[in-house]
Parts: structure tokens; sequence; C-alpha cells
């Protein structure tokens, strides 16, 4: 394997975006991106449980989950990179981990016209 197959970015010519955009796949990228955004927050935020224990505290916050976006467009090696606590990073693991789970392949990032492996973070805000 070449080091490009195998080498992680954190920043490149056109980001990983979410799916589900195909009809925009010729549009503008600032036009594909916004749409993406859109579909990936509505995923996420359609998927979570608040955790009991954050809500018997009534703790809110921002969790940020660190994943990589493959090149076939899977995702790997989720963590919690920020945690608020009760359980919140927690459950934000769990939305991002379901992705692969429910079969959903991103749209790979790209450098030089070619599919890099790209690290992610996603900030996922709990508020009561």
């Amino acid at each position: 394997m070449s080091s490009v197959e195998t080498d992680i970015y954190r920043v490149v010519e056109k980001m990983p975006l979410f799916p589900g955009c195909d009809s925009l796949m010729t549009a503008p990228y600032r036009e594909l991106k916004n749409c993406a955004d859109q579909r990936m927050l509505d995923y996420v935020y359609s998927n979570i449980e608040y955790p009991e224990a954050a809500v018997e505290e009534k703790v809110e916050g921002m969790a940020v989950i660190s994943f990589i976006v493959e090149r076939d467009g899977s995702l790997s090696s989720a963590k919690i990179y920020r945690n608020p606590g009760a359980g919140l990073g927690e459950e934000a693991l769990r939305v991002v981990n379901k992705m692969n789970e429910d079969g959903l392949r991103w749209y790979p990032g790209t450098q030089g016209g070619r599919r890099v492996r790209v690290m992610f973070n996603l900030p996922i805000k709990f508020r009561m």
C-alpha cells in the first residue's frame, strides 16, 4: 500500500460529505456541502436519545466525536474527543457508529482528484 492509501488527512481539497444529496452531484461544491450538512444534522438529531442521567442531572453541552472517513466512505476509529458527561459523549458515539450499522457511505474526501482517508470531527450539541 502506498502512503496516499494509508495517510490520514485533516484538511483536503474536498472534505468528506454525508450521503443523500445525489441529485446535486453536478451542482457547485458549496451547494452540495450545504445539502450534506443538513442531511447529517437531520440524521444525527433524529437518532439521538437524550440519556436519562443527563436529563436527571440537567446536563447540556457539546460532544465531539472524532472518526476517519475511509476511501470507500465507511467510518472507522470513532472515539469521543470531547465529552460533556452524564452519558452525552457515549450517546453521540453511538449515533456515529449507527451510521456504519445503517450502511451509510459518505462521499469520501479527495485530494488531487484521489480519494483519501480524512479525520473528521463532528460536534453534537445537547440541549434540553
